[in-house]
């Protein structure tokens, strides 16, 4: 039974590790820290909203790189999400 579920991991994650690439995103930040901000809340504050811009920017690049193809035959309708 373990061996199945070995099997299944292997299988399941063998295309993530095999085609997965590294890719690393800078993007200068600058936060402004108030007088109630010691300097490891203000880091770690600054941290915070970099990952979130950061992760914004992402996600609006990964949506505009989309693209949806409708086919039709018949009663069936398939969509397609591809690369343009």
């Amino acid at each position: 039974m373990i061996k199945r579920y070995l099997l299944l991991f292997a299988v399941v994650a063998l295309p993530a590790f095999a085609f997965g690439q590294k890719v690393e995103f800078t993007k200068p930040y600058k936060y402004t820290a108030s007088n109630d901000d010691s300097r490891n809340s203000a880091k770690a504050k600054a941290m915070e909203e970099a990952q979130a811009a950061l992760l914004q920017e992402l996600g609006v690049l990964v949506e505009a790189r989309q693209k949806v193809t409708t086919t039709a035959s018949g009663n069936n309708k398939r969509e397609d999400f591809v690369e343009p």
